[in-house]
């Protein structure tokens, strides 16, 4: 049974914690990799890391998943994005996915979140953190 509900802004708190885990894959590295045209043998074969990494990029796009763990979202729009690269991404690795709602407002009749969001490896390595400011997708309200 899916327990998530609709993503209401006024009713998100600040300070709410997200936390998700994936196994970075070959397959997901190789798929994301070809998906963007991008067949760097870092990604694929081998890197100066001592095997192969993933793309920078899909580690931060499993941030924007965060927020579907616990609520039910149609995507968002990316408004601002800060992004720090700590550590490559090593395949095969566990990656655990943490993020925090630190902020939302109103600006111009549209709604506003804001949050900050890392990457960490099974064995505690940071591999990237950002922040974001997003328009999403929210459930419906009653008229």
């Amino acid at each position: 049974m899916d327990d998530k509900q609709p993503m209401v802004f006024e009713d998100l708190p600040i300070g709410e914690e997200f936390a998700d885990k994936y196994v970075l894959t070959p397959d997901l590295a190789r798929d994301y990799a070809e998906g963007i045209a991008d067949a760097n043998p870092w990604y694929l074969e081998h890197s100066p890391f001592g095997g192969p990494v993933a793309n920078p990029i899909l580690i931060v796009a499993q941030h924007a998943r965060l927020f579907k763990t616990k609520y039910i979202t149609a995507g968002n729009v990316h408004i601002r994005h800060e992004t720090q690269f700590l550590n490559p991404a090593r395949i095969g690795k566990v990656i655990k996915v943490y993020g925090k709602l630190v902020e939302k407002y109103l600006k111009r009749g549209r709604e506003y979140l804001v949050m900050e969001c890392r990457s960490v490896d099974e064995d505690g390595i940071e591999i990237c953190r950002d922040r974001r400011t997003i328009i999403t997708h929210y459930a419906k309200r009653p008229e």
